[in-house]
């Protein structure tokens, strides 16, 4: 089946930023997947909830290496962009804008039905590259357990877009275990329930039912966030990264929250800690902004600084810079900057304000007096501030997370730091960061270090070290199946002839003489004076 497609696709959500690392040569190239909420095809009108659980779970199922699966508000955002209903039963034409809005490479589309006892689910990609709709993937299951067939469709889907994809089946569903589904029912309705006091129930309930359930946390920070109640906020998000570690959003909106609260000190501890990880303009604007409130005049000006040099197209980091250097007395550089600014926007009332006290505070009278006259007559509020000589504060801070700007970020940063041979430094800190579990090797606490690891492993799946050492625990446990799928995975994630040295041994002692043999060959190729590799091959030879 074929779709016709718009010859050029514009990207909507990308910092300006990503560009700078998508340039960069030797990058993976990083797909775009976006889910869509599956049709419900039973009778059953209680089971609607489940429609939009499927793109849920398949979006945590699916976060692997190169491929960037937007969650359900980006979703939301391009359906209301182009002014159509957020639904499951789309025109190929909806598709095709859906996917163009969202910059997509993919769109997953489904459908279910369930006679109440059992549930049949089909998801079909749309490559929109190739213009192109792949073979149907089916699955079924008790309906307690959907959340399985879930998984396995998760499963299908990567084989369909990578044949390569390294876990076996039984490895792959063993990363995401199911949790209650009245958890899971009470978070999704309380995503798709518009009333907000019904909301908050359903999310308490869904956190009662499924404790320390991430999700459900995640959006009660969220909801108390938009509630201006940013002391409770960020008690939900502080529990939310003692569980999870680190979240970009999480700490971008315990940011916020400090700033609202006028915990500068707070709110700049956090920005510069996320600016460390995510280093997007609104990070450094906050940061500036935090920074300049609190006094530190010097570390505003260079964090105001780097949020310009990010994306220079945007105002308000202009117009931030120019007010903090008025406050700070540097009326001469706040002119320079804001004279600029109000000759590509003259209606920028603000601008024009701050703009006539610099002109004041430089014996500049004439070109005072006619930038306040103007910005009293583009706001009336004006005309109130010069009466009391007193204004609010007015710092443009950005409130905006972009999680899929973020994300797609935090990915491309990751691919430049490889690509500029920083594997030492990524040694050393997966040396650090997995130091626990190489205690509880040591101590031969098999057990404890694999639930340890399938923790990590479900936080970041994409982690080469984790998947080697879960093999080594497995191994030391005499699993080795499941140890040479979590090789597999640690050499598709990152080649290292060690790991490689290690899988080809497993093979070996399974009597797999062929896979063995090809691995060592492999590690030759690599490295031709490995003896060990050598040895291998010798032994595969003998009948």
């Amino acid at each position: 089946m074929s779709f016709p497609l718009p010859s050029q696709r514009f990207p909507v959500l990308l910092l300006p930023v990503l560009w700078l690392f998508c340039a960069s040569p030797g990058l993976a190239e990083l797909r775009t997947v976006v889910v869509l909420p599956f049709a419900n095809h039973s009778k059953n009108a209680s089971l609607h909830w489940m429609g939009e659980s499927f793109p849920g779970l398949l979006e945590d199922r699916l976060k692997w290496p190169n491929l960037n699966v937007l969650g359900r508000d980006e979703r939301l955002l391009a359906f209301d962009r182009i002014g159509i209903p957020y639904s499951s039963r789309l025109s190929q034409a909806s598709l095709i804008k859906i996917g163009q809005e969202l910059d997509a490479d993919f769109l997953v589309m489904g459908a279910f039905r369930s006679d109440g006892t059992e549930i049949a689910a089909s998801a079909s990609i749309l490559d929109l590259r190739k213009n192109l709709l792949k073979a149907r993937l089916e699955e079924r299951a008790p309906l307690d357990r959907f959340q399985t067939a879930c998984g396995r469709l998760a499963w299908k889907i990567l084989t369909q877009l990578d044949s390569t994809f390294p876990l076996s089946l039984n490895s792959f569903l063993e990363k995401f275990p199911a949790i209650p589904n009245i958890a899971l029912e009470n978070y999704v309705r309380g995503l798709i329930e518009p009333d907000r006091a019904k909301q908050i129930r359903f999310f308490r309930q869904a956190d009662k039912e499924q404790p320390n359930y991430s999700k459900a946390i995640l959006q009660l920070g969220r909801f108390y966030h938009q509630e201006k109640d940013y002391a409770t906020s960020t008690l939900w998000l502080q529990r939310l990264l003692r569980l999870e570690g680190e979240l970009p959003e999480a700490s971008f909106l315990i940011g916020l929250n400090s700033l609202y609260l006028k915990s500068y000190d707070k709110a700049a501890s956090e920005f510069e800690r996320l600016s460390q990880v995510v280093p997007a303009s609104e990070v450094y604007t906050n940061l500036a902004i935090a920074s300049s409130l609190k006094g530190s005049r010097d570390a505003a000006t260079a964090a105001f600084e780097k949020a310009i040099a990010v994306d220079s197209l945007e105002a308000d980091y202009d117009f931030n810079l120019a007010y903090h250097r008025w406050k700070s007395g540097d009326f001469a550089g706040a002119v320079k900057i804001l004279a600029q600014g109000v000759e590509r926007n003259d209606s920028d009332a603000e601008a024009q304000y701050i703009l006539s006290m610099c002109y004041r505070a430089l014996g500049r009278a004439e070109e005072a007096a006619s930038a306040l006259a103007l910005a009293q007559e583009l706001s009336p509020r004006i005309a109130g501030w010069e009466a009391k000589k007193q204004m609010p504060d007015l710092f443009r801070i950005q409130t905006a997370f972009d999680a899929s700007s973020f994300r797609q970020l935090q990915l491309h940063l990751r691919d430049a730091r490889e690509s500029k041979g920083a594997a030492l430094a990524r040694k050393e800190q997966d040396h650090d960061e997995f130091k626990p579990v190489q205690e509880m090797l040591a101590a031969k606490r098999l057990g404890e270090a694999e639930a340890w690891l399938s923790q990590a492993i479900q936080r970041e799946p994409t982690s080469a070290r984790a998947h080697g050492l879960m093999a080594q625990v497995l191994e030391a446990r005499g699993d080795r199946e499941r140890a040479i799928s979590e090789l597999r995975a640690s050499l598709w994630l990152k080649e290292d002839t060690a790991t490689r040295l290690r899988l080809s041994r497993l093979y070996l002692a399974l009597h797999r003489h062929r896979e063995a043999e090809m691995e060592a060959r492999k590690i030759l190729e690599l490295e031709p004076g490995s003896q060990a590799a050598r040895d291998i091959l010798e032994k595969t030879a003998k009948p």
